[in-house]
C-alpha cells in the first residue's frame, strides 16, 4: 500500500511519525511531506532522510507556495467564486506535482484534522491526491482542543460548490478520525465518520531515542526533571487577561512553592517577557518532546487554560498534578468554552485526586500546601 502523510506543525509532525510507528504496516511505502510553517524544518527533514522512518520526506515551500496560489486566485478579485474555483482546480495539479517530484498514486492519505481553506497549501496538497485516486482512503489525526469538537463550518453553499466543482471536502467523506482519547467527543453530525483511538506514544528507549533524532533534542530542555513546577503561558492577547493580574498569580505560585522549584515555560507566540526569575524560551522545541523526555507524575503544571496541560493524559496516559487557573480571573472566557470542556473531560478521566481548578486564590493556596506536603 503506498501511504501520504501531510502535517504543519510540530505537533503533527509529532502524531503522524506516531502513526508511522504504530497504525501503519512496517512494510508499507509511506511518503511524508511537512508544510515548512515552523522554524527548524529543513534540518528536521535531514534527520527524518537518515532515519529511513519515511520512503521519502517532501519539505514544502511553504511561502512559495502560498505565492503560488495567491497569484492563481487573488490576481481574479472581479471573477465570481464558482470561477475562482474553476481556474485554482485547473491550476492544482501543477502546484501539486510541483513539490512532488515521485509521480505517485496513493492508496492511503493522512491529514490533520479537517477544516482548511480552500485556497491553502494543505488544502491544495490534500486535492492535490484526490485529484490522482478519487478512491483514496483517508485518515484524519487529531492536532490539538479543536479535535475534540468536530463542527461543520463551512456554510451549505460552499460545500455545495466545491462539491459540483469536484474539490475534495472531507466531512462529507467516509474517513477514520484518529484522537487520543475517543470517549472525549460527545456529539457530531458526521454520517460517515468512523472513530479511531489513536495509540499512546510508549515512553521506551527505542521511541525516545528515534523522537530526539528527528527533533534534535538536547538535555538541557529537561525542564520537568530540573523543577517541580512548570507554568505554561498562555497568549495574552487571545485570553484578554491583564498582566499584571497574571503576575500577581505566578507571585503568590512561586512564593508557595518556592523559587527555585519554579519555571515559566513562555508561549510560542509570546513577544515579551513579562516574567522573573526562571524562563524557557525554546521555542523550536515541542512541548510534546520536554514531555516525551520527562518523568511527570510528581510535576505540577500550572496554567490559565493551556491545552498543553493535558497533553500528558492524552499522548502519554500520564497523570502529573495539574492546576488550571481560569476561574481566578473574571474577564469573560466565553470563548474558550470548548477548551474548559476538554479540561473538565479530561480531569474525569484522571485515576488519582491530581486534577485541580480553584474558584479563588486562597483555595490556590490550600492546594499548593496539600502539593508540598
Amino acid at each position: 500500500m503506498k501511504v501520504c502523510i501531510i502535517c504543519s506543525t510540530p505537533y503533527q509532525l509529532f502524531n503522524a511519525i506516531n502513526f508511522r510507528i504504530n497504525h501503519i504496516e512496517k512494510y508499507d511505502y509511506v511518503d511524508l511531506y511537512i508544510n515548512a510553517t515552523f522554524s527548524g524544518a529543513k534540518e528536521i527533514k535531514s534527520n527524518l532522510d537518515n532515519l529511513k522512518l519515511f520512503e521519502n520526506v517532501f519539505l514544502i515551500n511553504y511561502q512559495q507556495c502560498n505565492k503560488e496560489i495567491y497569484n492563481i486566485t487573488k490576481k481574479n478579485k472581479g471573477v465570481n467564486r464558482f470561477a475562482k474555483y474553476l481556474i485554482f482546480k485547473k491550476k492544482l495539479s501543477l502546484i501539486f506535482n510541483s513539490y512532488s517530484p515521485i509521480k505517485i498514486k496513493y492508496d492511503r492519505m493522512v491529514i490533520p484534522y479537517l477544516h482548511y481553506e480552500l485556497f491553502s497549501v494543505i488544502s491544495t496538497f490534500v486535492n492535490g491526491v484526490y485529484f490522482n485516486n478519487k478512491n483514496v482512503a483517508i485518515d484524519v489525526l487529531e492536532e490539538g482542543v479543536g479535535s475534540y469538537n468536530i463542527v461543520d463550518s463551512k456554510s451549505k453553499i460552499q460545500v455545495a460548490i466545491r462539491k459540483t466543482i469536484g474539490f475534495l471536502y472531507v466531512p462529507s467523506m467516509k474517513f477514520n478520525y484518529y484522537v487520543y482519547k475517543p470517549e472525549l467527543i460527545k456529539d457530531h453530525k458526521f454520517k460517515k465518520i468512523s472513530l479511531k483511538k489513536l495509540n499512546p506514544v510508549e515512553k521506551n528507549e527505542k521511541v525516545i531515542k528515534t523522537y530526539n533524532k528527528i527533533f534534535g533534542y538536547k538535555e538541557k530542555y529537561s525542564i520537568c526533571n530540573e523543577y517541580k513546577f512548570v507554568y505554561l503561558e498562555q497568549d495574552l492577547k487571545t485570553f484578554k487577561i491583564s498582566k499584571q493580574n497574571v503576575l500577581e498569580i505566578i507571585n503568590v505560585i512561586s512564593g508557595k512553592c518556592g523559587q527555585e522549584n519554579f519555571i515559566v515555560k513562555m508561549h510560542p507566540r509570546s513577544k515579551e517577557n513579562i516574567f522573573n526569575g526562571n524562563i524557557f524560551n525554546q521555542f523550536s522545541v515541542p512541548w510534546e518532546l520536554i514531555t516525551l523526555n520527562n518523568k511527570l507524575p510528581n510535576n505540577v503544571l500550572i496554567s490559565v487554560l493551556s491545552t498543553a496541560c493535558l497533553t500528558p493524559k492524552l499522548l502519554f496516559d500520564e497523570e502529573p498534578i495539574v492546576i488550571l487557573l481560569y476561574k481566578l480571573f473574571k474577564e469573560d472566557l466565553e470563548f474558550a468554552s470548548e477548551q474548559i470542556r476538554l479540561a473538565e473531560s479530561v480531569k474525569k478521566t484522571y485515576r488519582q485526586n491530581k486534577f485541580f481548578i480553584p474558584s479563588d486564590v486562597e483555595e490556590l493556596k490550600e492546594i499548593l500546601s496539600f502539593i508540598d506536603r
